[in-house]
């Protein structure tokens, strides 16, 4: 998954990308997600920590994520901004696949 922004905004500050990837096949779920009653394997991204690349235009997130679902069992993708208690109410961006 490529997530690439013009510019990470100042009020994201200490804020987790989420990313949700629901499969077709709920068999395909980790053990933690099928222990949970998950419907999706869900991965929390800090900002600050995550390697990426600065381009002169935008900022390249690159996360090593470890699933079974794979792009052929894949049926959505859903991507967030997340902080524990958090007032800013972003929108989450379904990405239908």
């Amino acid at each position: 998954i490529k997530l690439e922004f013009d510019s990470i905004p100042s009020y994201l500050k200490d804020h987790k990308l989420v990313v949700y990837l629901y499969p077709k096949d709920s068999t395909l779920l980790s053990e933690n997600s099928k222990k949970k009653k998950f419907k999706s394997d869900n991965f929390y991204i800090s900002l600050d920590k995550s390697s990426g690349i600065n381009l002169k235009d935008s900022y390249i997130f690159i996360e090593r994520i470890k699933t079974n679902i794979s792009e052929k069992s894949l049926d959505k993708i859903k991507v967030f901004f997340y902080k524990p208690n958090d007032t800013l109410e972003i929108p989450s961006l379904n990405v239908q696949y």
